[in-house]
């Protein structure tokens, strides 16, 4: 698919430098200004058909490339959702735009993709990520109005995200991925947690600081997410106070990992 779309390109540049020339020979001899005239609107149209919009395949592999460690995607699916007072590009933005969308045991995470030329990278299939913390959802609503859209509202402690679906799958899909994150929620996985996606996002910022590896990832969240604040802060500040004497020389490699290790392991 994608080695058409570029052969398009390629072959829409071609009649193009091939118009030009027929244009400039028509001075001479009308008839091939008729010529060139065709060739650019056929140049025009191949072009137009090169541009490649990204597959839910390639939405989702762009997704799991932003994953946070331990964050693990359950649903994905396109939807059309609602947009109003939104601005980006230079443009207003009011009324619904297509948007992939990507719920994962923390964040729902929405994605805007677009069309890309075929001489252009791969990031510029998406100009806009929005994240809502799955541990602020609420409800949701979903409606039939006697045609194949569903439309839907799901709501969260920090607002709201409406649209519509153009499939009964669709809608089937993206009701069972909110049932699951409102069901996580009723058998307390979040063991008291009053906001699992910030603390999700405060780990990961340890892990880019240095203060633990991604193998010890796994270990911190176990004593880190669901527990008071307090708590949260005391492990952090044993880190923090470790890794300043790690880097001052106080302590060895192996007595901060072992001395770190031991914070870790403890069952609070």
């Amino acid at each position: 698919m994608n080695f058409n779309k570029s052969v398009f390109a390629k072959i829409g540049f071609i009649l193009i430098f091939i118009g030009i020339i027929l244009l400039l020979i028509g001075f001479a001899i009308p008839v091939f200004i008729l010529l060139s005239i065709m060739l650019f609107l056929l140049a025009i149209a191949l072009l137009l058909s090169s541009q490649d919009f990204p597959t839910a395949e390639q939405c989702l592999t762009f997704a799991e490339s932003k994953l946070h460690p331990g964050e693990v995607v359950i649903s994905s699916v396109f939807v059309n959702r609602f947009m109003e007072g939104v601005t980006w590009d230079g443009k207003e933005v009011r009324g619904y735009v297509r948007y992939f969308f990507v719920f994962t045991n923390y964040f729902l995470r929405m994605y805007l993709p677009k069309q890309r030329w075929p001489w252009q990278n791969e990031e510029v299939r998406f100009s806009r990520e929005d994240t809502m913390g799955c541990d602020t959802l609420v409800n949701y609503t979903f409606t039939n109005p006697g045609s194949r859209r569903q439309n839907f509202s799901i709501n969260f402690w920090t607002g709201s995200v409406v649209g519509y679906t153009e499939k009964e799958e669709d809608a089937y899909q993206l009701q069972q991925a909110v049932d699951q994150i409102l069901q996580r929620q009723r058998i307390g996985v979040n063991r008291g947690s009053t906001n699992l996606s910030q603390e999700i996002v405060e780990l990961n910022r340890l892990m880019e600081e240095g203060l633990i590896t991604e193998d010890e990832f796994g270990r911190a969240k176990e004593l880190f997410l669901g527990k008071p604040k307090d708590d949260r802060d005391y492990v952090v500040k044993l880190l923090r106070n470790l890794y300043v004497l790690y880097k001052t020389d106080v302590l060895s490699e192996s007595e901060f990992n072992m001395k770190k290790w031991d914070i870790l392991s403890r069952n609070k």
